[in-house]
């Protein structure tokens, strides 16, 4: 969770547009603190219950990292509009305008941050539209810091989250793994004329 929480961070470093290579070494260092913690706690859970929920308990994991994803991508999501519109609302009228009829005629939000972005815009007619003059050109500068800025504080919210979140993992109480399926729960379950035939 440290190493994911240092490429969040990191991600929340990067310029605009990004540098491709920095992107991806962030990327995986997220991808790597990420998918380490995934069988880690699926093992802890499990060890944690009784063998005879087991599979109550793994489809309860996964249940609700299926939940926690649909609500973290909502909650991400909010959090980056508000703060794009933050970042628009002190625009001047005049750019403001063009902005908007600039986002309208967006068809892939990451057009923001690719450097050739302005020329693939497509207006609603479908043409291909040239590189707009003045105003536009400048209103997409102003659009592509905006998106960028927003995401940088996205990325450092995600970091604080994933801190939060070791700190609580840090004091879960340690329990030992279980090497059999065979608990103390199950042992006793024998009956009284078991016991008299193994006597």
């Amino acid at each position: 969770m440290l190493l994911a929480a240092v490429g969040f961070f990191l991600l929340s470093r990067l310029a605009v547009p990004p540098s491709r290579s920095m992107m991806m070494l962030d990327l995986v260092l997220v991808g790597a603190g990420l998918g380490t913690t995934f069988p880690v706690y699926m093992i802890s859970v499990q060890n944690a219950f009784p063998h005879r929920i087991l599979g109550v308990v793994t489809s309860s994991i996964q249940f609700f990292r299926s939940m926690g994803g649909a609500i973290g991508a909502a909650v991400f999501g909010s959090f980056l509009g508000l703060r794009l519109d933050a970042y628009l609302a002190h625009l001047p009228a005049e750019v403001k305008s063009s902005a908007a009829q600039l986002t309208g005629a967006l068809s892939d939000p990451l057009t923001l941050l690719n450097a050739g972005g302005l020329s693939n815009m497509k207006p609603p007619s479908g043409a291909v539209a040239s590189p707009l003059p003045g105003t536009g050109q400048s209103s997409f500068e102003i659009l592509r810091q905006a998106f960028g800025s927003a995401m940088q504080e996205v990325y450092l919210l995600a970091t604080l989250l994933l801190l939060v979140s070791l700190a609580i993992a840090y004091y879960l109480k340690e329990i030992p793994l279980r090497k059999s399926n065979q608990t103390g729960e199950a042992a006793d379950t024998s009956t009284p004329m078991d016991a008299g035939i193994a006597g």
